[in-house]
């Protein structure tokens, strides 16, 4: 692999051609999509959710990808020079290679063929070409100055990265973590196992990387994995957050004989950890699309790990399926159900009273969650609820509500009460 900054070829757009172009669906009652789509449950948040994508922005950081292909949708477009920047002489979009063709058509496609390709086609895509010409292999360089210009790119919500090279390469860590830090998440293949059993940058702790699985749910031969010595793997350069050890992949998708778009109208399967990772940037977008609220990096990054599938139902991630298969239904109810956190935080009453006479008491409640809120405040005296009242607050907001009570008369006297 090169070095930053050098004229070497070395990352790669790892993905692994497959025979015969002929399209896999599972048919439901709606619609007919590949199986990718259909394992990811893309379908089901579809007609529950009513939402395919819109309003999520992902930079497919790649080959390129062929604008006028009857499934895509290229709104926005980078070639990324030798020096790191965007060509500015490059005004249109093109794939010579067809890799990032496929890979946007797995996150954001359409079914102009009669099949679904993408998890998310209503999703728009910003293509960010980081390989030059036709060729699979680029500069760290190129690469590091794509996600940049996405990381600067206040639309883009997800950086889609299916290329990596074998190790580990420090390079990456601090534009990995950039992005993460302007509220984007950071999408990369885990690697197709060569010398090295996972690559850079889906082997940066802060990355979500991606393993491939097939139609069967089982892990492919060539999906990357390993548990990562902190310390051994990447020296000095580790943040002090990062923990001692981790694994990789985060989770896994849907990667062998992937059916989805070819340059020139066409169709054609693709297998490869780059398939794998598309997926789970579409049900990223769905769950941006799908939210009320502003949904940044660190969520995006921890549901989709909480609420994937794993298919012995492991509670601990493993170097195959990471924490499982991406699941998109579980991933946008995770994200769409209220979280809200209405607490009392301070609450002030007399110390003592008598039979007769009327208690004033305050309360601070505070909306400590991500969500709008709303709830009753109850006061109650000796398990009777004396006073109500309604409050509803913005997430961080508070507000203070005063109770009265009239303590009845024949109340016992010299006795606590709660």
């Amino acid at each position: 692999a090169s070095s930053a900054g050098s004229g070497g070829t070395g990352p790669t757009a790892g993905s692994l051609d497959s025979p015969t172009p002929t399209a896999q669906t599972v048919s439901t009652a709606s619609v007919d999509a590949t199986y990718g789509v259909e394992m990811v449950r893309a379908p089901e948040v579809w007609a529950e959710f009513d939402t395919r994508g819109g309003g999520a922005t992902v930079a497919v950081l790649d080959t390129g990808v062929d604008p006028d292909h009857p499934d895509l949708t290229v709104t926005g477009w980078a070639e990324i020079d030798e020096n790191g920047d965007v060509n500015q002489t490059s005004d249109t979009p093109y794939d010579l290679n067809g890799h990032g063709t496929h890979v946007a058509g797995s996150v954001a496609g359409g079914n102009a063929s009669g099949t679904a390709i993408g998890v998310a086609p209503n999703a728009t895509v910003h293509a960010i070409k980081v390989f030059p010409g036709d060729e699979r292999s680029t500069t760290f360089t190129r690469i590091l100055g794509g996600m940049e210009h996405a990381t600067e790119d206040s639309e883009v919500d997800v950086l889609q990265m299916s290329l990596g090279a074998d190790g580990y390469y420090s390079e990456f860590i601090d534009p990995v973590r950039n992005a993460r830090s302007a509220g984007k998440v950071v999408v990369a293949s885990s690697g197709n196992r060569d010398t090295d059993p996972s690559s850079t940058p889906g082997n940066v702790y802060d990355s979500l990387a991606v393993g491939a699985v097939d139609s069967n749910r089982d892990v492919a031969s060539f999906s990357g994995g390993e548990r990562v010595d902190t310390s051994d793997a990447w020296g000095s350069d580790a943040p002090a957050e990062w923990p001692d050890e981790y694994v990789v992949p985060d989770v896994t998708g849907p990667g062998v004989d992937v059916y989805s778009a070819e340059p020139g109208g066409t169709y054609g399967m693709k297998s490869g950890t780059s398939m794998a990772a598309p997926h789970a940037s579409g049900v990223a977008a769905l769950m941006i699309s799908a939210s009320t609220r502003d949904v940044g990096g660190n969520e995006l990054y921890d549901t989709l790990r909480d609420t994937a599938d794993h298919p012995s139902d492991a509670t601990d991630p493993d170097t195959d399926y990471g924490t499982g298969i991406v699941d998109a239904y579980a991933a946008v109810s995770a994200i769409t159900e209220p979280d809200s956190n209405l607490t009392v935080t301070s609450f002030e009453a007399p110390a003592e009273t008598a039979p007769g006479a009327t208690i004033e008491a305050t309360a601070t409640v505070n909306n400590t969650g991500l969500d709008p809120g709303s709830g009753t405040v109850d006061y109650r005296f000796n398990g009777t609820s004396g006073d109500e009242t309604t409050v509803s607050l913005d997430p961080g907001e508070e507000t203070t509500v005063s109770f009265e009570y009239a303590v009845p008369a024949d109340t016992p006297t010299n006795v606590t009460y709660e």
